[in-house]
Formats: C-alpha cells, sequence, structure tokens
C-alpha cells in the first residue's frame, strides 16, 4: 500500500489525526496544500473552490497548492498519507477523478465514525458556534434523521478499499495502527463548545436575529461567551432594600 487516504467524518478526531500524521518521520504527510494540518487544496481540487472557502483561499491558491502537493507526493517512494474530512462528501464523479488523479499509486481509504447520537450532537454545536446555526438541536436532529455514516463510504468502496474505525471502540488506537503501520497517538482533543453555550448562543440568534447577532456576536465574542458559560461562577448579591420586601 502506498497512499493512505483518510476522509473524515467531521467531528470524529480529524484535527488530532492530523496533528499526529504531521510528526510521524517515517511516512510523507504532504506540507503542500495545508490549512493548518488538514489537506485543503486536494479536496478543493476535486470538487472546486466554494464561496465560503473562497473569502479565505483564492481559486489561484488552490491551483498553485494542489500542483507542490502532487509533486511531493510523486517525488516519495514510501507510505504517503493524506487527510481531509472535507474528501468524504465526495460524489462519485469526484471519487473517479481522486483514482484518476492517484492512478500510479495503491489506495486504501481510512473513515472515523462514532456513535450516531454524539456525532450530530457535535455537529449542531459546531454549526452553531462556528457557522452561526439558526436552529434549535431538536430541529436538526430531525434533520439528520437519516444520516447514515456508511451510505457516503459506500460510493467508496466502489473503487477502492475502505477501513472504517469506530472512534468509540476502546480499542480505536490499536485498529488505527494496525491499518497505517504504525504508531497512531491522539495527542490533542477539539470537542468545541458544550451543548449548553451552544444553546444559549443559538435561543440568542433565534431572539434577536442573524443580522443583530452576527454584528455583535463575533468569533472572539462567541469564544468568550463560551468561556464564560463553562467557567465555575461566583453570584454575589448586592443589598436590595425596597420596602416592599
Amino acid at each position: 500500500m502506498s497512499v493512505l487516504i483518510h476522509i473524515g467524518f467531521p467531528k470524529c478526531a480529524s484535527t488530532s489525526l492530523q496533528d499526529s500524521f504531521s510528526t510521524i518521520k517515517s511516512i510523507l504527510y504532504p506540507v503542500a496544500g495545508r490549512n493548518g494540518n488538514e489537506h485543503l487544496s486536494l479536496p478543493l481540487f476535486l470538487k472546486g473552490n466554494d464561496d465560503w472557502t473562497r473569502q479565505f483561499y483564492s481559486d489561484e491558491w488552490v491551483e498553485a497548492e494542489h500542483k507542490k502537493f502532487m509533486e511531493e507526493i510523486e517525488a516519495y517512494s514510501g507510505l504517503k498519507v493524506i487527510s481531509s474530512e472535507r474528501l468524504v462528501s465526495l460524489n462519485e464523479d469526484q471519487i473517479v477523478k481522486l483514482k484518476r488523479l492517484f492512478s500510479d499509486e495503491d489506495i486504501q481509504i481510512v473513515a472515523i465514525v462514532r456513535d450516531r447520537d454524539k456525532f450530530i450532537a457535535s455537529m449542531w454545536r459546531h454549526a452553531v458556534f462556528r457557522h452561526d446555526y439558526p436552529f434549535s438541536f431538536s430541529v436538526f436532529r430531525d434533520i439528520m434523521a437519516k444520516f447514515d455514516f456508511f451510505r457516503p463510504l459506500e460510493l467508496f468502496r466502489r473503487h477502492f478499499p475502505v477501513h472504517a474505525i469506530n472512534l468509540d471502540d476502546v480499542a480505536f488506537e490499536d485498529k488505527l495502527t494496525e491499518v497505517f503501520k504504525f504508531h497512531v497517538t491522539l495527542p490533542s482533543s477539539n470537542v468545541g463548545i458544550g451543548f449548553y453555550a451552544a444553546e444559549r448562543l443559538q435561543k440568542i440568534h433565534s431572539i434577536c436575529g442573524t443580522a443583530a447577532f452576527k454584528k455583535f456576536f463575533t468569533h472572539d465574542v462567541k469564544a468568550q461567551f463560551a468561556k464564560m458559560l463553562k467557567n465555575d461562577k461566583e453570584v454575589v448579591v448586592d443589598d436590595f432594600n425596597v420596602p416592599i420586601f
């Protein structure tokens, strides 16, 4: 096996895995095309840039970084690892394009899954905090009622061997190591904000409306708000001398 491609899912330890991959000296984890430690240029090359991402990464950046990314891949003869959770949403035409892109390589796909209810709750918290999602968890849960981890993986299985590893399995790291053939640890955990903070933000959004909410609740303000709700709180009652009491 010459290329292992980790495709996601989101909120399934992707950031922790990417941090780990970037420290392994016995593999190639390409430097080009990254957003942090995620390989961003590859999915954007396959799917096309989108308006939200184009705010931060231009079409020219995608083209230039993808070229350098492929040059790194082609110049290395050992095990190569690629990781982006955006890849899990490729349609079949894009998967075929991926296969052609690495036509000279032996490709295997790795997907991380988890308890479905935990995943949906984590996705909702992320959507509220990062993308100002305005609807309640119950509405989001209804929208996700038909979600199935394994439906998108079937598209990949038509073209590649696929390993699906459960994040909630007590032997998760051992199974990762078995697939990747080197020791994999999770050095960090990006758990995002808590449910209570997300619930408060969503309710404020629904009361104020999107324009007012986005004006006052910038990313930094949301982060401070979440931090404040997470910390232990002391309540001090001032003297309240009113005759009716």
